[in-house]
């Protein structure tokens, strides 16, 4: 992913790169890169 990290950015369907928290899974820091908050709840 951070390969390609400009270019998904120009592409406008991810936002800008998340803080990871200490002791992250792979899935969070994935959703980290993708702009998503991994541990956001309603």
């Amino acid at each position: 992913m951070s390969a390609m990290e400009a270019q998904l950015r120009r592409s406008g369907q991810f936002g800008q790169q998340q803080r990871v928290p200490k002791g992250a899974t792979e899935q969070e820091r994935f959703f980290a890169v993708l702009g998503r908050e991994s541990r956001w709840t309603a």
